[in-house]
Protein backbone atom coordinates (compact mmCIF):
# COMPACT_ATOMS: atom_id res chain seq x y z
CA UNK A 1 0.00 0.00 0.00
CA UNK A 2 1.44 3.46 -0.73
CA UNK A 3 -0.33 6.54 0.41
CA UNK A 4 0.42 10.33 -0.87
CA UNK A 5 -0.90 13.14 0.98
CA UNK A 6 -1.04 16.60 -0.44
CA UNK A 7 -0.09 19.68 1.60
CA UNK A 8 -3.21 22.35 1.39
CA UNK A 9 -6.57 22.53 3.40
CA UNK A 10 -8.34 20.21 1.59
CA UNK A 11 -6.03 17.30 3.12
CA UNK A 12 -6.39 15.30 -0.87
CA UNK A 13 -5.09 11.82 -0.06
CA UNK A 14 -4.35 8.96 -3.11
CA UNK A 15 -4.26 5.68 -2.30
CA UNK A 16 -2.75 2.57 -4.09
CA UNK A 17 -2.81 -0.98 -3.65
CA UNK A 18 -1.66 -4.18 -4.97
CA UNK A 19 -3.57 -7.10 -4.31
CA UNK A 20 -1.26 -10.18 -5.33
CA UNK A 21 -3.43 -13.07 -5.20
CA UNK A 22 -6.21 -11.49 -7.67
CA UNK A 23 -3.28 -9.77 -10.00
CA UNK A 24 -4.74 -6.35 -9.43
CA UNK A 25 -3.80 -2.29 -8.56
CA UNK A 26 -6.54 -0.33 -6.71
CA UNK A 27 -6.17 3.16 -6.96
CA UNK A 28 -8.15 6.07 -5.18
CA UNK A 29 -7.97 9.46 -4.80
CA UNK A 30 -10.43 11.52 -2.14
CA UNK A 31 -10.60 14.36 -0.08
CA UNK A 32 -9.95 13.65 3.91
CA UNK A 33 -11.41 15.21 7.23
CA UNK A 34 -8.72 16.68 9.20
CA UNK A 35 -8.61 13.76 11.30
CA UNK A 36 -8.01 11.12 8.22
CA UNK A 37 -10.60 9.23 9.26
CA UNK A 38 -11.21 7.61 5.21
CA UNK A 39 -7.18 7.02 5.14
CA UNK A 40 -7.49 4.80 8.51
CA UNK A 41 -11.10 3.22 7.30
CA UNK A 42 -8.66 2.13 4.04
CA UNK A 43 -5.79 0.47 6.14
CA UNK A 44 -8.21 -1.22 8.76
CA UNK A 45 -9.78 -2.46 5.64
CA UNK A 46 -6.95 -3.68 3.90
CA UNK A 47 -4.89 -4.63 6.17
CA UNK A 48 -1.18 -4.33 4.46
CA UNK A 49 2.19 -5.67 5.49
CA UNK A 50 3.75 -2.69 4.17
CA UNK A 51 2.77 0.95 4.13
CA UNK A 52 4.38 3.58 2.06
CA UNK A 53 3.50 6.93 3.19
CA UNK A 54 4.58 10.02 1.25
CA UNK A 55 3.93 13.75 2.38
CA UNK A 56 3.80 16.62 0.31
Amino acid sequence: MAIKIANGENNAVSVCFVDLMEFRVLTSEFIDSPLFSQVEQCIVGIAPRECLVHVD
